[in-house]
């Protein structure tokens, strides 16, 4: 059954996802400019022009594999699986463009510690949206109440369908005979 609330959700993913990526990015340079001192000091620019490649291989993956649908047709362990594929697949593009267009001054650390955050971070808010949903669901916050128009066989096959099929809960408050 069509619900806004899962498409709503899927909207917020897709921009938690985009900041979270571009966060970790940024992490991931800090961490290996100040506490890598053997390495060299990572050049800002050359890096941050790799961001929107990053964005498309990322999100692109994640669609992909469908890590934006609702909550209620995916456990956590499918939302982790597909965040790994997702990361794991979109690094090892990066990493391979880069070997191809023989690009060197990228660090190779950055990229790799990148995937291990990004993978944590867009993980960590699956399980949240996970935890989300099943409070909502247990404590009946988001029930939509309905009322149905009509007591007979059509209506009772109505309010059935309703409550199988919604995704965040129905409470059919009654039926109004006409």
């Amino acid at each position: 059954m069509y619900d806004d609330k899962s498409n709503e959700i899927g909207r917020k993913l897709f921009l938690m996802d985009v900041s979270l990526t571009m966060l970790a990015f940024l992490f991931s340079f800090f961490l290996k400019n100040n506490f890598y001192f053997n390495e060299d000091i990572a050049d800002f620019y050359s890096h941050v022009a790799l961001l929107p490649l990053i964005l498309a291989l990322i999100i692109g993956f994640l669609s992909y594999f469908g890590a934006y649908r609702g909550p209620w047709c995916l456990t956590t362990l499918d939302y982790g699986w597909i965040v790994f594929k997702a990361v794991f697949l979109g690094m090892g593009a990066l990493l391979a463009l880069l070997y191809i267009l023989n690009i060197e001054y990228v660090s190779r650390l950055i990229i790799l510690s990148f995937g291990l955050i990004e993978f944590a971070f867009i993980y960590s808010v699956r399980i949240g949206t996970k935890r989300y949903h099943t409070t909502c669901i247990s404590n009946k916050k988001l029930y939509l109440r309905v009322l149905i128009l009509g007591t007979g066989e059509r209506a009772k096959e109505l309010a059935q369908k309703l409550l199988q099929q919604s995704e965040w809960g129905v409470t059919i408050i009654g039926h109004l005979d006409p």
